[in-house]
């Protein structure tokens, strides 16, 4: 029996995909631009929550991706 190669599953790089995706579409800084106009003093867990509860879908969606890479981001200076 021929062995077979097994292809190394390569980890997911979404977090570039999404960084890339929001710059095509000139959505970058938009959700900290949200957060500032509700009187907050850039993206916090408080804004975070508060836009998650928010009437208007697009805003809920920006909450939920901000909630991500904040663990995201955590996880990795804890790394260090």
């Amino acid at each position: 029996m021929a062995a077979r190669k097994r292809k190394k599953k390569r980890k997911k790089k979404w977090l570039g995909k999404a960084r890339a995706s929001m710059k095509k579409r000139g959505t970058i800084g938009s959700f900290t631009a949200i957060c500032v106009r509700w009187g907050y003093k850039g993206v916090t867990d408080e804004c975070i929550q508060r836009a998650l509860k928010s009437k208007s879908p697009s805003v809920r969606k920006k909450a939920g991706f901000a909630k991500s890479v904040r663990k995201f981001s955590k996880k990795k200076k804890r790394r260090k």
